[in-house]
C-alpha cells in the first residue's frame, strides 16, 4: 500500500498525537518518521503551515497549533503540570477543600502549587495549610534547609508560675510548627483536697495542649519534700517516679514524657 493510499484512509480519523506548541517536544527516545507535504482543508478553505506532519506507526500525526487555531480555537501550553489546553481550559469549582488541608483546591494549584488531593504534599507531617500558616514551604520537607525537616523541627516552652519563682516548668514540643499550648497554674479548687492528703504547697496544674514529647518540672527550695500527683477523680495521690534532688540548684526535678490532659501535683514531707 503506497503511502499516499495509507493516508487516505487514515484521513477521517486525523489524531493530533505530537504536540507543536512553541517548539517543545516531548518524547521518550528517538524515533523514525516520514515527513510528508500534507495539504490541510479547513471548511473548503485550504491552509498552510510552516510545521510538517508525519506518520509514526500507521498513525498521521499534525501540529496541533496548527490544527486548532484553524478551527479557531487557542491553544495553551502549561510547562509547570505539562498541560496542553485546547480552547477553553477546565472550570476551577475549586473554591472547596478537596483535601482538608485548610486550603481551598483552586489556591492549591494557582498559588501554592501544591496537590490539591493531598493533605501533606511535600509528606514531612503538617498539612499544607498549616505550613502556609507559619511561612513554611508546603513543597519542601526541610523549609530552612537546616537538615531536620519541618515535621521534625523540636522547641521548648519555659515557664513559671506566675506568682512564684519556685516552681518552673519546661516543655519539649513534638513539632514546634503544629498548634501547641500549655498552662502552669495553682490550682486552689482542690486545695482542701491536697491538704487532707499531707501537702504542705498549693497544688499546681499543667495543662497540655498539642504534640509535647515531654515536660520537666522544678519545685525550688523543697529538700525534704516528695512530688505526688493528685487523682481529681478518685481524690488520691500518687509518688511521682524518677524524681529527683539537685542540691547544687536546692530543687526536686522530674519529667514527665509524652504527655497530654492535665495533672495535678502537689508535695508532702
Amino acid at each position: 500500500m503506497s503511502k499516499a493510499k495509507n493516508i487516505k484512509l487514515l484521513s477521517a480519523g486525523f489524531l493530533a498525537g505530537t504536540i507543536f506548541c512553541s517548539g517543545v517536544v516531548y518524547a521518550a527516545s528517538s524515533i523514525k518518521v516520514d515527513f510528508l507535504p500534507l495539504k490541510y482543508y479547513f471548511d473548503g478553505e485550504q491552509k498552510t503551515t510552516s510545521k510538517p506532519g508525519f506518520i509514526y506507526n500507521g498513525t498521521v500525526y499534525v501540529p496541533l497549533r496548527f490544527f486548532s487555531e484553524s478551527l479557531s480555537k487557542e491553544v495553551e501550553w502549561d510547562q509547570k503540570t505539562l498541560s496542553i489546553y485546547v480552547g477553553k481550559k477546565p472550570a476551577l469549582t475549586k473554591k472547596v477543600d478537596e483535601d482538608g488541608d485548610g486550603l481551598n483546591s483552586q489556591d492549591e494549584i494557582e498559588k501554592y502549587h501544591t496537590d490539591p488531593t493531598l493533605k501533606d504534599t511535600d509528606g514531612d507531617g503538617i498539612d499544607d495549610g498549616i505550613e502556609i500558616e507559619m511561612n513554611l514551604n508546603p513543597n519542601n520537607k526541610d523549609s530552612d534547609n537546616n537538615g531536620i525537616e519541618d515535621g521534625e523541627e523540636i522547641g521548648v516552652h519555659e515557664l513559671k508560675l506566675s506568682n512564684s519563682s519556685n516552681v518552673k516548668g519546661s516543655f519539649y514540643i513534638k513539632n514546634k510548627y503544629i498548634n501547641h499550648s500549655v498552662v502552669l497554674r495553682e490550682d486552689m479548687q482542690y486545695l482542701n483536697d491536697v491538704k487532707s492528703l499531707g501537702a504542705i504547697s498549693n497544688p499546681i496544674t499543667v495543662e497540655i495542649r498539642g504534640p509535647y514529647e515531654k515536660f520537666q518540672l522544678e519545685f525550688k527550695g523543697y529538700s525534704d519534700a516528695k512530688v505526688y500527683q493528685f487523682d481529681t477523680i478518685n481524690k488520691t495521690k500518687e509518688l511521682v517516679p524518677n524524681q529527683q534532688y539537685d542540691s547544687n540548684g536546692d530543687k526536686i526535678v522530674f519529667e514527665i514524657e509524652n504527655p497530654s490532659d492535665k495533672y495535678t501535683f502537689f508535695l508532702v514531707k
